[in-house]
Order: structure tokens, then C-alpha cells, then sequence
């Protein structure tokens, strides 16, 4: 019976908000006005239905029944800390995920419900659990999203549905009906403060829905690309990688963050809300340092285009060292681009002294050896100092050039000396200094490994370039011939012995030419000696088409497989 009429209540729900879609369709109400309509219910509706639920002639059975709603709050929440902590560490849940699980929407949605269907003098109770719930959203809630300690007992007590509870709980103590005014007006200078602002904050926004659809922008926080952050009761996604300051404000750095509600304000759907910036405003975006002396461009669009994006994304005068390259040469030719670009893609990479790096890069990480090549230096510890430290100053350059980003580990030459050893530490600290991306490099250890990070901003020049073997799976080795040759033996010995009553019996053994050489070659003998055992004949044909790893046993009458 309880599930029927809860089923009906929250129909009665789907209805008003289809109400809600045909008015902004028909275009009677904007997308905009839900932030009126947000702040009416949160500020005037619920504090009212809450502190009306608390007008009942005062019983002890009711003081009784709110401190059992109480404690079971208290014991209920107690419960979903601990069970969601433990499911947190072997699910490895972050603390979104974990806050998401805990809390509920108890305010917007469980006050209406409990009305509609248990009626409004149960509201009481249900207050209850929302001050529990209040107070461990700004403790228990607060470390898990933003890492902070402590409670915030000014954001408990200025909440406005605790402000609610505690004029409700002394409006039923006292019996002071005419409090109930004084309340009101307080709530309704409240909104229109809110209104006035026209948004409402971060906390308020927690506290009305704890799970939003983007996280709560704050300080001290790395953000990505695409990235969706609440900041002054808006959504903002993240257009450039950067760790978030106090003066670099969603609504103050445009060059950074994108108001993904922009659009919204002022178009009706279809609408595209958010759109990723062009190829050369990214250019702009990510690459531009005070130390690029010049950028040529040979078309006469993009070049116009692109000084209108440094205005857009730097806000400065570096529209000067744009230059139009209008020459018949094309421009990767005049400067030997594709040559360079070539070497990007090289996994040696050659050093001045003769010595050479190795990178390969890898699911886990990145490694990088290095070799003295034929070093011939009379003084060895100077030329594998010397080889070292050129090294660290071309891995830094890669790492840019390639764009590698997560865990690298460094196989320096081994130096005996701890003077050296020092001198390879600053050098490569003093090169990634300039990098964009942020780095951690770790001291060497004792054998000769130097382990550090680097902030990955997009995916790396290989990984955008090529796609894994489909032959290899990207593990960049085939099996020999002379291992196909001994799975084909194994499988013709399976099908013989188990078909050497048939008569007549014929195999046909397809396979790519490097593995027929092997069998007419070096292992013709057992082939014969397979041949007599079981009094069958064989044949094999080639297929260049076939790759290496595969082979096919079939009747050379039926063209059945084996």
C-alpha cells in the first residue's frame, strides 16, 4: 500500500517537471529563471514547511519521537561512514564517489515526498535527519571533497535549514507563535539578497545538492582539459591545465576556464553549450612564451585569425611577432620542418660528445637509457659526466617535443663520484625549470636511476601518431619461423593420431612463405619420418597473404578446415 502511494507522489513529481519542460519549451519561462525558482524553495519554501512542521501542541511523545529521529540519523549515517570507507579502499573510490554515497539529497527532495504522503506534521521529524546530515556535510563531507580539517561551525549555524530547525524547535517549546514572523522576514530579506546577487555560492549549492554535476572549485587543486568545476553558482569547464590559485577566479581568467552557461542565458535549444577551441586558438592557448621571438604563418586567414586569438587568449601586444610567409617556397621546406620533424619519432637520439639515448615508452612509464657510444676519452669520469649532463639537457627537450607525460625513469651512466652525481641533479632540475608542465624529480639512487614526473597535459606525440601493431599487439615481436614450425608438427601430429584408421587421408598445410622455407629446409627430415609413422601424405603451399602467426590444416578435396 506504502509503495502505491509512493509510486503516485513521485509521478505526481515527473508531472511538474514535464509541466516545467513544456513552459521553457513554449518559451513562457527561461532556462535562466530555475536559479529564481532555486533560490525561492531554498531560501522561503523549505525553511517555511520546516518551521511549520514544528507548529504542534508540545507532547512529550513528539519531544521523544524528534530525539529518536535523532539518534537514528546519527546511527544511520555512523553505519554508511564506515561500510562506504571500507568499500572505498578495495573499490579505490575517491572522495566524490565516496561523499556521493553517503549523502542524499534530503533537503529538496525527501521534505517534499514525507509531506505528500505521511503528511506535513511528519516533517518534524524528518528535520532531524537533515540537521544531522547538515552538520556532517560541513565536517565529515568537507575533509572528504576539499581535504580540509576541522568543522566549519559558522557554515552549521548559518545554513539556512538549520537556521529553520532552530526557530522551528523554539517555536515549539516556547509556544511563541509571533516569532514565526520575525522569521519570515528574515528569510525573505535573505532571498532577496539572493536575487540581488543573482547566484548563489559554493556552500550553498553543497548543501542543497551534495553530489553536483561538477566538483566545487578552490584553491590549490590540478585541473585538466574538459574538467567541470561550480564556482559562483555556475558550471565551468577547464580550458588549459593549471593549478588553481586565488587571484586565477573562473570568472576573471577567460583564458583558462569557459561558462559553460553561457549559452544557455540567451539561446533555447538546440543550442551548442560548449565548443573545444579551434587548432590555432590552441596554439595560442597552450604554446606561447615570452621567449618565441616569431611565428609564421602561410595563410592569409590564419594569419588574421590567429592575431584576433592572441587578443582573445593573452590580452597583449605579442600579435607583433606574427609574420605571413607569402614566398612560393612552401613554408616546411624553408624551415626543414618535416626533417625535424622526423627525429621526434626516433627511438635513439644522438648526443654531441658521441654518446646516444634510448626512450621507450611503455603502459607503465617512460624509460630512458643512455650509452657513451665509442667513447675513446683518456679521463673516463669526465667524458661520462660529460655524456650525462648533455643527456639530461636533450631529455628535457624531448620530453617537450614528444609531449611524454606520467612516470619516467632515467638510466644515467654510472659515476662513482657523489660531486657528479650532484652536478647530473641540478643540471636536470635547472632544464625542466622552463617546462610548462609541471615536474618532481626524485634524487639518483644508488644505481644510477633517476625516477621522475611530469605532468601529462594531452596524450603523447606517439600515442597520437601511431596505433599498436595489430600483428604484434604492440609488443613489437612476431614468432619465429622455427616456433611455427614446431606448433605446425604439434597440430599435424594431433590430427594424424587421432585420424590414422581414416584411409586416403590428405593434409594440406597453408602457411606464409618464411615458414615453409623452415619445413622444406631444416625440418624436411621429421617431416618424412611423420609421413611414414602414420602412413599418410602431407602437402604445404605458401600464402604470402597469411601472416607469420598463423597457419591452416585443410582437405585439399573439400577445402574443409581440420
Amino acid at each position: 500500500m506504502i509503495s502505491l502511494i509512493l509510486a503516485k507522489k513521485i509521478l505526481s513529481l515527473f508531472l511538474v517537471m514535464a509541466l516545467g519542460i513544456v513552459l521553457v519549451r513554449c518559451g513562457i519561462v527561461r532556462s535562466q529563471d530555475s536559479k529564481v525558482l532555486s533560490m525561492i524553495s531554498l531560501y522561503l519554501v523549505m525553511p517555511c514547511v520546516i518551521i511549520s512542521s514544528f507548529q504542534v501542541e508540545y507532547q512529550p511523545e513528539i519531544l521523544n519521537g524528534l530525539l529518536l529521529a535523532l539518534a537514528t540519523s546519527a546511527l544511520l549515517h555512523l553505519v554508511l561512514i564506515v561500510v562506504v570507507g571500507f568499500l572505498g579502499k578495495v573499490l579505490k573510490l575517491d572522495g566524490v564517489e565516496e561523499t556521493s554515497l553517503i549523502y542524499s539529497n534530503a533537503g529538496n527532495l525527501i521534505i517534499p515526498i514525507v509531506t505528500a504522503i505521511l503528511g506535513k506534521e511528519w516533517v518534524i521529524y524528518t528535520s532531524a535527519f537533515l540537521s544531522v546530515q547538515l552538520f556532517l556535510l560541513w565536517s565529515h563531507a568537507k575533509m572528504k571533497l576539499c581535504g580540509e580539517k576541522g568543522i566549519d561551525l559558522k557554515k552549521i549555524l548559518t545554513n539556512i535549514n538549520m537556521i529553520a530547525i532552530f526557530a522551528g524547535v523554539l517555536l515549539f517549546l516556547l509556544k511563541v507563535l509571533g516569532i514565526l514572523l520575525l522569521v519570515v522576514l528574515v528569510l525573505g530579506l535573505l532571498l532577496r539578497s539572493a536575487v540581488a546577487d543573482g547566484k548563489l555560492t559554493d556552500e550553498e549549492l553543497l548543501s542543497v545538492q551534495p553530489a553536483l554535476e561538477g566538483r566545487v572549485w578552490q584553491t590549490g587543486l590540478f585541473v585538466q582539459i574538459g574538467d567541470v568545476y561550480s564556482y559562483g553558482g555556475f558550471l565551468w569547464r577547464c580550458i588549459q591545465a593549471h593549478t588553481t590559485q586565488s587571484d586565477w577566479l573562473p570568472d576573471k581568467v577567460p583564458a583558462l576556464w569557459h561558462k559553460v552557461e553561457t549559452a544557455l542565458e540567451t539561446s533555447h535549444a538546440p543550442q551548442i553549450v560548449y565548443q573545444e577551441p579551434t587548432l590555432l586558438e590552441r596554439t595560442v592557448r597552450d604554446l606561447l612564451t615570452d621567449d618565441i621571438d616569431e611565428i609564421v604563418i602561410d595563410s592569409k586567414e590564419a594569419f588574421n585569425y590567429f592575431k584576433e586569438a592572441f587578443h582573445q587568449f593573452v590580452g597583449s601586444d605579442f600579435d607583433t611577432k606574427v609574420v605571413l610567409h607569402n614566398r612560393a617556397e612552401p613554408i616546411f621546406k624553408r624551415y626543414n620542418v618535416m626533417e625535424q620533424a622526423a627525429t621526434i619519432f626516433q627511438r635513439v637520439v644522438q648526443l654531441p660528445s658521441g654518446g646516444y639515448i634510448c626512450i621507450d615508452e611503455t603502459e607503465a612509464l617512460v624509460a630512458i637509457d643512455i650509452n657513451s657510444g665509442k667513447s675513446r676519452a683518456k679521463d673516463q669520469n669526465a667524458a661520462i659526466l660529460k655524456t650525462n649532463l648533455e643527456a639530461a639537457e636533450e631529455i628535457a627537450r624531448q620530453m617537450r617535443l614528444r609531449n611524454i607525460g606520467g612516470q619516467l625513469v632515467i638510466d644515467f651512466i654510472d659515476m662513482r663520484s657523489a660531486q657528479d652525481r650532484e652536478a647530473v641533479n641540478k643540471a636536470m632540475r635547472k632544464f625542466v625549470s622552463d617546462d610548462r608542465a609541471k615536474t618532481k624529480i626524485l634524487p639518483l639512487s644508488k644505481f644510477g636511476l633517476m625516477e621522475m614526473t611530469r605532468q601529462r597535459e594531452h596524450e603523447s606525440i606517439q600515442d597520437v601518431v601511431y596505433d599498436s601493431c595489430p600483428y604484434c599487439h604492440g609488443s613489437g615481436r612476431v614468432k619465429s619461423a622455427i616456433s611455427m614450425s614446431v606448433e605446425i608438427q604439434r597440430r599435424l601430429k594431433e590430427i594424424l593420431k587421432r585420424k590414422q584408421r581414416e584411409k586416403g587421408l590428405q593434409i594440406r598445410v597453408i602457411m606464409h612463405p618464411t615458414v615453409l622455407a623452415r619445413l622444406k629446409n631444416d625440418d624436411a627430415e621429421l617431416l618424412k619420418e611423420l609421413e611414414a609413422q602414420y602412413g599418410q601424405a602431407l602437402s604445404f603451399r605458401a600464402d604470402p597473404t597469411i601472416h607469420i602467426e598463423q597457419f591452416k590444416l585443410v582437405d585439399p578435396q573439400t577445402g574443409e578446415e581440420y
